[in-house]
């Protein structure tokens, strides 16, 4: 992961950019449809698991996840890796993504909740 501009607001390069490790999906997935938070605090993201088979094209079901970090963080806690939490039906089971129209999921627009 990487920010697209610097704690002044001022773009950055690629060159310049800090990369952080986000931790959360199984090794070896494949991610997709990255989606911010409006605040930029956090974002949301789809994972293909591996291991798979027929359509999926050697991936499992597709996972949403979410991950939350602190866009000011410096020294230290600005290498630590960010954390992604799996997005879970109130019953615990995983969600059924549909993105026949695009992303499955988006913010909706105070921030706090997606839209499925």
């Amino acid at each position: 992961l990487r920010p697209l501009f610097g704690p002044d607001g001022q773009p950055l390069s690629v060159e310049n950019a800090p990369t952080r490790v986000v931790e959360g999906p199984s090794v070896g997935s494949k991610l997709r449809s990255v989606v911010w938070r409006p605040s930029g605090d956090g974002f949301i993201f789809v994972a293909l698991p591996p291991g798979g088979s027929g359509d999926q094209g050697g991936f499992g079901e597709p996972e949403l996840w979410f991950a939350s970090f602190d866009p000011q963080a410096s020294g230290a806690a600005a290498e630590e890796p960010i954390v992604a939490e799996r997005v879970v039906e109130a019953t615990g089971r995983p969600l059924r993504l549909n993105s026949i129209r695009g992303s499955p999921a988006r913010w909706h627009p105070d921030g706090r909740r997606l839209l499925l």
